[in-house]
Formats: structure tokens, C-alpha cells, sequence
């Protein structure tokens, strides 16, 4: 979701957002990622939607952000870092971090280190 936004930033030269949302139509402003996200266009219209996370899987947004957007350079308002785990059927079998830097590039990478 976080390519897809760049993506369309640059595609459509306007301000592409990705932010939680758990109606999926608009932006929730709280809450957290696990609940559900969309990607909404220039004219705030829902480009993707994800819906809650399935049973067992839980994603912690490690920077306090709930809301990415980027310019249409690609580049983002905000660095953020999310860790997904996975709890069932056994706590640590799948960890994943995150990462998106200022310039708007992400990066996921496999992780042993445990989910708070």
C-alpha cells in the first residue's frame, strides 16, 4: 500500500494518502493499522482498501503515525517503521519490519527479535 501510494503520487501529480481507517471510506484519524487502511487519490477518492487484519496477525506502528501522505515527487511527509507478527498458532513463527524513509522508499526485512 505504501509503493502504491508513492505510485499514484507521482502518477497523478497531487498528494496521495495512506491512513488508517476502519470503515474503509475515510480516514479514521485513530485507532490503529490492524483495524484497516485506504489509499485515497488527490480528490479523496479511495484508491485501495485493506481491510482488518486477519485473526493472529497483529501490526504495531512503531512511530505514533496514522496517517502517511506523498507529494508528487514520491516523496513522503514522514519516516514511520510498523513491525507485523504473527501470534497464531505459535507467538514469533513470522516477523516482518516496515520501513519507510522521508524520501518515500520502503523496505521490508525479516526480523528475530521479538513483538512488544
Amino acid at each position: 500500500s505504501m509503493q502504491l501510494a508513492r505510485g499514484e503520487a507521482i502518477k497523478r501529480n497531487g498528494i496521495v494518502v495512506l491512513c488508517v481507517s476502519d470503515d474503509g471510506d475515510e480516514c479514521t484519524g485513530g485507532g490503529g493499522w490492524e483495524e484497516g487502511w485506504i489509499v485515497l487519490d488527490p480528490n479523496d477518492r479511495v484508491l485501495k482498501q485493506h481491510q482488518e487484519l486477519a485473526s493472529g496477525l497483529v501490526l504495531f506502528e512503531l512511530s505514533s503515525v496514522s496517517e502517511l501522505s506523498f507529494d508528487p515527487s514520491g516523496v513522503g511527509s514522514t519516516s514511520a517503521t510498523f513491525k507485523l507478527c504473527q501470534q497464531a498458532p505459535s507467538p514469533g513463527i513470522e516477523e516482518k519490519r516496515i520501513s519507510l524513509t522521508v524520501t518515500g522508499r520502503t523496505r521490508v526485512e525479516t526480523i528475530k527479535t521479538g513483538c512488544p
